[in-house]
Parts: C-alpha cells; structure tokens; sequence
C-alpha cells in the first residue's frame, strides 16, 4: 500500500528522500486516521494492507504523564470506565478491518484492565483468534509500604486476523528464537566432542509399536525396545550413522546427536523479561524497550511488509520496523509524540517517510522565536536555548531528519552550511516551526 493520497490529509513532508510504500507518520485523531487508511486501502483494492499491529494504548490510570521538563506528554484521565471502553473500542475495532488474514496485533495493557481488554478483543477478533497472553516482567522489584505484592508485569494480549485451525495456520510466524545462555548450554549440551562442540544425544526410538512400516523393523541386527518404534526408518539411521551423527554406548545403545551450534536457540515462551529504559534513557514516558519491538517485528510480519502502530507515542515501534526493513504507519495526536518520534527516527540515516497533517493542520507560519546561525551553531534569542529543547529539526532542502544536533549547550545545523535552507524545528512541547536559517561566519 502506497500513501499517494489520504482522505482529509496532507503530505506535509518527506524525509529521506523515497519513502518506503506506505511509511508514514500520521499527527491527529488515530480514529480518524485508522478511517481515512481504510478509504485509501480500499481505493487501491488493497482493503487489509496490514502484516503486524502493535500498539500501547492509555490504559485508563487517571493520570497525566509528563516529560522530565514537565511538559504533558497525555492525559490518561476519563470520565469512568465507560468512557475509555467506548475510545478504545472503535480504534481496536478499525484495527481488525485493516489486518491481512495473515496478520496478527499485540495489544499492551496492564494487568488491571487486561480482563476486560480480553473480552473486547474475542469480541471483534472472535474467541478462535486468541493465540496468547504474554506476561511481560517490566521492571525490577520494588519496594513500597502498601499491603499489596510488587508490581513488575504487565501484559500483551496477542490475536491473529485468522482463527488458528487443522492444516497450515495461515498467521505469519518467523519463529524467532531467544539465544542459549551459558548455563542453558551447560545444562542442555552437557558434551564436548574431539573439536570442541558441544551435543549432547537423544533416543532414537520413541513410544508405542509399528506393526507394518519400516520404523518397526531391525536395524543393524537390533530391534526397537519393547512397545517402541525408531524415530526415523533404518536407512535413515544408517545414513546418520555414516555421517558421525549417532553416538554408540559401551553397551551398544545407538543415540542421535544434536550440536548446540546448530540449535536456533530457545523458543520463546508467554513469559519475556523486557525492562522499560527508565526515565534517563527514556524520549517519552510509557517508552517501551526497542528490543522487544525488534523482535515482535521480525517474529509477525515479512520483510518488506507493513507495521501498525497506532498509538506511536515515543515512535519506538516505527523505529523497529524501519531497522529491520519493513514499512510503517505511526498515528498520535500528541504534539510531544511527534517530536518524539521525529527524534527517534532522525537517529537513523536511513529512515524514509512522509508526515501527514489533517487538512485544519499546516506547518507554515511565522517563527515564535528567532534564529541565526553564526559557524553552524544555531542561535536563539538570550536564554531561549536553556528553556526551549529542540528534540528535532529536519533540513527541508536536502530531506535530511537529523538537521540540528546537541554540543556543548548549543544547536549545530547538521547540514551542509554553504547555503541558505529551511528548517522544520520541533520542540519538546511539540511547537514546531519552519524558520530560515542563514550560515554566518562570526568575525
């Protein structure tokens, strides 16, 4: 799917020249958004352009989440309980519509509401759609005086667009593995052979008898232990055999030998240990970590597909789905969102998309503060460079989304300075601006 147009938006920008088909970071109602994407699919004949969705949604707290500066990144507050069920509901429900029949969505929520999440998502995705509820360890233990236990997980609710049936799942699954830790290796390949690999041996029989088949016949002049059969025919085994894969005890016990080197490694469970980054490394509160969003990437959808995240927040899912070669669509309202996924894919030379606005929204308009640049340094007026945090500023004549970088307590434009350009600037609380910036040399 390729955002040639998009019902009551506008291509404000693009970055990094080519965008991949379809990245793109929407700024405005995500309800609307996911609507005006539904058009747009539809019109091009593709009406479930979607591989993979996760998203991180309000979870209903009461609270306002702040940046370090205090400005308000959202407010999670809602009338009652009916209210956030009623917002949340339609955005899920535009979700499903959107999915390929090979795709699937996390949905990360907490443990307070995660029951009634459940009910809401059997309801649009269908009870046959649930494949697990995942058990994320978020934090280390805490120590308060409330008569309650720690609090260190939250959870992910994970659905296909297609039930799971007999026959082949139709889901996209990449089988992604986690990496054997020194002591599973001990534990699991407890050998070591004459070149240093370790293996370790498993049976070559397993239970209940063929009568009629060749697993149940001899081989080598043996025959299967009793009630048993061989795992593999007999010329399987002597092909294994010839090739050093069988291992023979003392006793004349034939064993299949498995190499710790050519294991994928761990499957991985319902329960994952991925700790948030905590305030100090974090670009927007509830930022959750990349490398989780990495792997659900790779594990839900193909390489060269599309992935959903529609509520963006710090950007942290686009910024996955960019490293690892697939196409996204980020959608926020929040002014510190876009400033925050701006930032996060400035941090990446490769990043390619467009940034839409709704059609009330436009980025021209005359600067709330001044600019020079004398040597490449951006200047503001007195005082304004402690006050004002630019989190990203993008070159609008060469593309480039890592125009402006911190040193030394000042901004330097990025981009070449021999002449004239245009810069998009953002700062924290999302004002953002287009001002003109002319290289000086200072005397």
């Amino acid at each position: 799917m390729r955002l040639e147009a998009l019902p009551g938006y506008h291509r404000a920008l693009t970055f990094g020249g080519d965008a991949r088909p379809g990245s793109a970071l929407l700024f405005g109602d995500n309800l609307r958004s996911l609507e005006a994407l539904e058009r747009q699919a539809a019109a091009q004949g593709v009406p479930a352009p979607l591989s993979a969705c996760y998203t991180d949604p309000p979870y209903n707290t009461g609270e306002q989440w702040e940046l370090p500066s205090g400005v308000v990144a959202y407010d999670d507050s809602w009338t009652d309980d009916a209210e956030f069920y009623a917002f949340l509901r339609p955005r899920l429900a535009a979700v499903h519509r959107l999915l390929s029949p090979s795709a699937s969505v996390y949905v990360h929520i907490d443990v307070r509401i995660s029951p009634y999440i459940r009910v809401m998502l059997d309801e649009i995705f269908g009870g046959g759609c649930f494949r697990n509820q995942i058990t994320r360890i978020k934090c280390n233990p805490k120590n308060f005086s409330r008569r309650a236990y720690g609090s260190v997980t939250d959870v992910i609710c994970f659905y296909s667009r297609t039930p799971a049936a007999p026959g082949p799942d139709p889901m996209y699954w990449g089988d992604a593995r986690a990496a054997w830790s020194p002591g599973e290796l001990d534990r699991l390949y407890p050998k070591t052979d004459a070149d240093g690999r370790r293996y370790a041996t498993t049976p070559l029989h397993a239970k209940g008898r063929t009568l009629n088949g060749p697993t149940g016949e001899a081989w080598r002049g043996l025959m299967p232990p009793e009630g048993k059969h061989w795992r593999r025919p007999p010329a399987d085994l002597e092909e294994l055999d010839q090739a050093g894969r069988i291992e023979w005890s003392s006793t004349g016990n034939p064993r299949e030998i498995i190499y710790a080197d050519e294991s994928a490694g761990r499957r991985l469970q319902d329960l994952w240990t991925f700790k948030d980054p905590g305030v100090k490394r974090s670009r927007y509160p509830t930022q959750k970590p990349l490398e989780m969003l990495e792997m659900l990437v790779r594990q839900s959808s193909p390489e060269g597909g599309l992935v959903l995240d529609p509520f963006a927040g710090s950007g942290s899912t686009l910024v996955a789905a960019e490293r690892n070669g697939r196409a996204w669509i980020g959608c926020d309202q929040g002014h510190p969102s876009l400033a925050a996924s701006l930032g996060a894919l400035a941090s990446d030379e490769r990043a390619a998309f467009s940034l839409w606005l709704p059609d009330t929204e436009m980025l021209a308009g005359p600067a709330p503060f001044d600019v020079r640049v004398e040597d490449g340094m951006l200047i503001l007026p007195a005082g304004a460079d402690e006050s004002l945090t630019l989190v990203a500023g993008v070159d609008l004549s060469t593309s480039r989304a890592d125009a402006l970088h911190r040193h030394g307590g000042h901004w330097h434009l990025t981009a070449d300075q021999s002449a004239p350009a245009r810069v998009l600037l953002v700062r924290e609380d999302g004002v953002r601006t287009i001002a003109s910036v002319t290289p000086r040399t200072s005397s």
